[in-house]
């Protein structure tokens, strides 16, 4: 008579990390899903603000479970400011993902991209 009420886990999560280096450049770790309901998020905004003010920023989507064509645009965005401010933007965590390698293939956006491997190989040059 009485009914189960089961809690769904939310289905767009998202986390971003960023993580400050020595050398001024910004490690920025994208968890979980990039996409129309959270590219907007006050998080994704502080992503294009650290690109506009970082020489060089690397963008870890190795946790990025989704990408839409809004989250691809906050890529492209967050790239676009750090050009402007004389630096550079690397992807990694694109070959082990291949949702996000699909997503930047099926756009024609992924060679507008720095990729690496590792956040290491992209510290490393």
């Amino acid at each position: 008579m009485g009914s189960d009420v089961i809690e769904q886990p939310n289905p767009h999560t998202f986390g971003l990390r960023v993580d400050h280096q020595d050398n001024g450049v910004v490690v920025v770790g994208i968890d979980g899903e990039l996409d129309s309901l959270t590219a907007p998020d006050a998080a994704t905004h502080r992503m294009r603000g650290v690109a506009a003010r970082s020489v060089h920023m690397i963008v870890d989507l190795s946790r990025t479970t989704f990408i839409s064509s809004a989250g691809i645009t906050v890529l492209l965005q967050a790239r676009d400011g750090a050009e402007r401010s004389g630096g550079t933007l690397h992807l990694v965590g694109v070959a082990d993902n291949r949702v996000i390698e699909r997503a930047l293939d099926v756009t024609g956006v992924r060679t507008l991209f720095e990729i690496r491997a590792t956040v290491a190989e992209a510290l490393a040059g």
